[in-house]
């Protein structure tokens, strides 16, 4: 019985896959795309993704999609809540000063394009216009940290991480 059932699931994804290798370049981005878990058929079969088609999929995913902001605007969240929540007290403590005497003129952006993205849905505020570093964006801007800005986000916080602790040296 098992094997049969095998037999009959391998001989059905041939079929399926010998019918998506046939279609032209225009019929595939065309065809819908669907993320599901379990298996079709069973209890636990579950569909997880509305159907996008193969084109919205590259689209959302391209170095300039909806998925790509996503990430890149959650990340810079992300390192502004460590700093203010972690990197700072330790660097105070460290400096026997109190958090809010540590300051960087880096995560100061930050934080305005933090509020632009979270409060302001992702539209640059007045107040990105006073950053002093990271010049990106004018007032209703769409803030989009690509991959060029993290790599720089980066690159700058390193270095003052670096010279904040050279403070006390």
């Amino acid at each position: 019985m098992l094997i049969e059932q095998n037999k009959r699931k391998v001989s059905e994804n041939k079929q399926r896959h010998n019918t998506i290798y046939n279609l032209s370049v225009e019929a595939f981005d065309k065809s819908c795309l669907v993320y599901y878990k379990g298996t079709k058929g069973e209890p636990d079969y579950r569909r997880i993704h509305y159907c996008l088609t193969q084109t919205e999929f590259k689209q959302r995913n391209s170095l300039d999609g909806n998925n790509y902001r996503f990430i890149g605007n959650m990340a810079l969240i992300t390192i502004y809540e460590y700093w203010e929540n972690s990197c700072r007290n330790l660097i105070a403590e460290y400096l026997s000063v109190k958090p809010c005497q540590v300051q960087s003129d880096i995560f100061g952006d930050l934080r305005w394009l933090r509020i632009s993205i979270l409060h302001h849905k992702g539209i640059a505020l007045p107040e990105v216009e006073r950053c002093k570093i990271f010049k990106w964006y004018k007032r209703n801007d769409a803030i989009f940290i690509d991959g060029d800005h993290m790599e720089e986000i980066v690159s700058s916080i390193k270095k003052s991480i670096h010279n904040l602790y050279k403070i006390k040296a």
